[in-house]
């Protein structure tokens, strides 16, 4: 899961509770960055 936050604080909780729920996570801190991830990670 992509998750775009700006916030540090609030990324590593969303990040832990993900987790905790055995998700693999990537956190990235805006925009730009999402669109590389999310090209990065599509799926078929």
């Amino acid at each position: 899961m992509l998750v775009v936050e700006d916030d540090v604080k609030t990324a590593a909780a969303i990040r832990r509770g993900l987790r905790f729920e055995r998700v693999v996570v990537d956190v990235v801190g805006g925009g730009e960055e999402a669109i590389r991830g999310g090209r990065r990670h599509r799926g078929p």
